[in-house]
């Protein structure tokens, strides 16, 4: 058999197409979400966003999905629409929509337009890769956190937005509250920080 080779056509010109969508993900932060996607190509179970406004961050996750040949994995989006962004506008599901056709990412997500704890029941489980970014006050964090950590592979990824941002501590204070199951990988890459999950004893590979 031939062997399969990444479809980097997914990736090409990702960082232009990328910026082009209002939010606050920088380019190096949106390379690292590609990078830990990637790297839990192997992790049993599908990926989670949590928070998406405009849907910058979900075109790279989503193209970091797509990006890997014979993936059977979907992102899972949850997002309740009423955050605002910088010039007060505040994004729509139709428009989130368009973005992800124009990106030619919309047939691997899903999008549960709602509150995670409202969307518990359609979060993926097991999980294989997580990007929380939504209500950033400690008690909402905290909440994702509840959510999401019990659903994670073994060596499932993840990754936390605003990470040392003095604009929203409660991300920093919530994030300080994981169990011994996660391990903090790296260092902060702009406001994105990450862990791995290790349950038991159990051996995490390359």
């Amino acid at each position: 058999m031939p062997r399969q080779t990444d479809d980097l056509e997914a990736l090409r010109g990702l960082g232009a197409r990328a910026q082009a969508i209002p939010g606050f993900l920088s380019p190096r932060e949106g390379k690292y979400l590609v990078q830990l996607v990637r790297a839990t190509r192997l992790v049993e179970g599908d990926a989670l966003e949590i928070g998406t406004l405009y849907g910058r961050s979900t075109v790279w996750i989503a193209s970091a999905i797509a990006s890997i040949p014979n993936n059977p994995r979907r992102l899972v989006v949850v997002d309740p629409f009423y955050g605002q962004y910088k010039d007060g506008s505040i994004p729509t599901i139709e428009a989130w929509w368009q973005t992800m056709r124009r990106n030619r990412v919309s047939k691997v997500v899903s999008l549960f337009p709602t509150t995670s704890l409202d969307a518990a029941e359609n979060l993926p489980r097991p999980c294989s890769f997580a990007f929380i970014d939504g209500d950033h006050r400690e008690e909402s964090v905290l909440i994702d956190i509840a959510l999401v950590i019990p659903r994670m592979s073994h060596g499932g990824i993840v990754a936390f937005h605003d990470v040392g941002n003095r604009n929203w501590p409660g991300v920093d204070r919530a994030s300080a509250t994981l169990g011994p199951e996660c391990h903090w990988v790296g260092k902060r890459r702009g406001f994105i920080r990450a862990v791995r999950i290790c349950r038991g004893d159990r051996r995490i590979g390359p």
